[in-house]
């Protein structure tokens, strides 16, 4: 829970109090002042309700982002173990033809692109 949900709670219930205390005593100036620190109370809360919300969706897609990441590193190494291939294999290729690994890289950064492109609406 943020501080802005606490804040706005404890604004709310101050306010309600405050109403109460100015509808008892014939008090219009209290009483206005507590329902405006109420409306402000619940304001404040809404607007910490909407930043948890938010808060928990980007953890969410971090996490998601992070294990996907951790999968396709995993797949890498398998495909290459399967293969034999070794990094040093590759760093090997990559040195002595740089401009044709900078092509493939390109090429397969456009496919992947492509492929993970939302279709248009």
């Amino acid at each position: 829970m943020s501080n802005d949900r606490i804040e706005g709670s404890i604004k709310n219930g101050f306010g309600r109090v405050q109403d109460g205390l100015g509808g008892l005593t014939g008090d219009g100036k209290l009483q206005a002042k507590g329902k405006l620190n109420e409306a402000a109370g619940f304001v404040q809360d809404f607007v910490g309700q909407a930043k948890d919300h938010v808060s928990d969706i980007l953890d969410t897609a971090r996490d998601r982002s992070s294990d996907g990441a951790e999968r396709v590193q995993k797949g890498v190494r398998s495909a290459l173990a399967r293969n034999n291939i070794d990094y040093a294999d590759i760093e090997k290729v990559v040195v002595e033809n740089p401009l044709a690994a900078l092509g493939v890289a390109a090429a397969v950064g456009i496919a992947v692109g492509l492929l993970l492109r939302r279709p248009s609406r």
